[in-house]
């Protein structure tokens, strides 16, 4: 009997090490999956800031021009941009809000059918920049949001 008494002394010693060893895995992996589901839920919100700028870029060059509409869906929908990226995305969405604008200015402008030919030429140039100008921005913005959005990085 002494030698069974000896055993399950030494066996619960090593009972309470292994599961301490357990609870201390089972810890660690309740924290990666947390910090996994932060990410996620972080890349869902800003997934969506992502496809209502992609998508008001592409309405600008579908139409070559914004409606009022476009505009308060990009204010709306981006709103929380500010606290979900760093500030060059919030920068880069109030630069083409502000383009926009002038791209609305030079369409409303052009079609006054009292403007001198002169000055609707110029008109139309300053348009054809600022379609042009947004052509470079879908690259360019979707560049910026990229780092942003890859969640193949280490949790």
């Amino acid at each position: 009997m002494s030698f069974l008494q000896d055993f399950l002394t030494y066996f619960s010693g090593y009972i309470t090490i292994v599961i301490a060893i357990t609870m201390v895995y089972i810890a660690i992996q309740q924290l990666l999956i947390a910090r996994y589901r932060v990410r996620m839920d972080l890349y869902d919100k800003r997934i969506k800031v992502y496809n209502s700028v992609m998508e008001f870029l592409g309405r600008i060059l579908g139409r070559g021009n914004a409606t009022d509409d476009n505009l308060f869906d990009l204010i709306n929908q981006t709103k929380e941009s500010r606290f979900l990226f760093e500030g060059e995305i919030g920068d880069q969405i109030e630069v083409l809000r502000k383009q926009a604008i002038k791209l609305q200015y030079f369409n409303c402008q052009l079609s006054d059918d009292r403007l001198p030919v002169a000055e609707r030429n110029k008109l139309a140039d300053e348009l054809q920049k600022g379609f042009h100008w947004f052509h470079q921005q879908y690259d360019y913005t979707e560049e910026l949001f990229l780092k942003y959005l890859k969640i193949a990085k280490r949790l």
